[in-house]
């Protein structure tokens, strides 16, 4: 029984992987969107966007993450709890 997914386990990997692939996907953008300003830029100055830069890439983890850990909770391999004894 232990390479076995209930259907709760089920529902919150769904949510996981969803919520995971969206905060993936902004955070993918706006790193791509803060590169392409950087690099269009010709006065060099590129301190004001380093921030934002640094948080749409932790946005990016976050997310994989979460969808990592979505498709291990789905899988059977996360701590789901155990389902209930009938």
């Amino acid at each position: 029984m232990s390479g076995e997914s209930n259907a709760g386990a089920v529902i919150i990997g769904c949510f996981l992987l969803v919520c995971g692939a969206g905060l993936g996907l902004l955070g993918g953008c706006c790193s791509l969107l803060l590169v392409w300003d950087a690099a269009s830029r010709t006065s060099g100055n590129f301190g004001e966007t380093l921030p934002f830069f640094i948080i749409s890439l932790a946005m990016l983890l976050g997310g994989g993450g979460l969808a990592w850990l979505g498709v291990k909770i789905m899988t059977g391999g996360g701590a789901a709890p155990p389902p209930p004894e009938v």
